[in-house]
């Protein structure tokens, strides 16, 4: 009767050692999928965000949603302001992003929006869609760090304030035509949300 050979403890190791060389080699390329799937589904996120704000301004005379609302002595955040117009409040939420939750709205603070005082696009309180001048070009929302429901930016470095670029070393944004684009982080030239300039 014959008998099957049994592993050596070399074998055993070596086949051991490949395995652990190619499960190094695989981690980094499930990690780098991984991201890219979450930065998809946040740019999902941002286009379905991007319908609930045209919805919204359709509504109210074609005029963009206000980033606070203050209303006798209550005050309504974006998030809040455009929720009726959501039919899922977990696109608020980016997977990359920590899991920040709102106090106030109780609603995860993924993105921000535009808050740049430039004089022109300013969407504190909300700005008639005519009064844009490229809407193709001008950020409504973007991905936030810290929890902010702001983004804006600056003339002095760091150009960009609370801007979070968590995927792939660029960030999700919200064009005010509705489209919503990954861009990367290079110049801050390339970032600006004022035409003119």
């Amino acid at each position: 009767m014959h008998r099957a050979r049994a592993f050596t403890l070399i074998e055993l190791l070596v086949v051991i050692a490949i395995i652990a060389i190619l499960a190094s080699l695989l981690f980094p390329v499930f990690a780098r999928a991984r991201a890219k799937a979450r930065q998809a589904q946040c740019l999902s996120n941002l286009k379905q965000l991007g319908l609930a704000f045209s919805m919204y301004s359709q509504d109210h005379d074609e005029t963009t949603a206000p980033m606070y609302l203050k209303v006798g002595d209550d005050c309504y955040r974006w998030q809040q302001i455009i929720e009726p117009y959501c039919r899922n409040t977990q696109i608020f939420r980016c997977l990359e992003a920590s899991n920040i939750i709102d106090q106030y709205t109780g609603l995860a603070l993924s993105y921000g929006m535009n808050a740049t005082n430039d004089g022109t696009y300013c969407f504190w309180y909300g700005v008639p869609e005519s009064a844009i001048l490229d809407p193709a070009g001008t950020i409504f929302l973007g991905d936030s760090s810290a929890g902010s429901y702001s983004i804006y930016w600056a003339a002095a470095e760091p150009y960009e304030r609370y801007l979070d670029k968590r995927h792939n070393s660029g960030a999700n944004l919200l064009f005010c035509d509705g489209h919503a684009k990954w861009r990367r982080d290079t110049k801050q030239g390339e970032w600006t949300v004022n035409p003119n300039d």
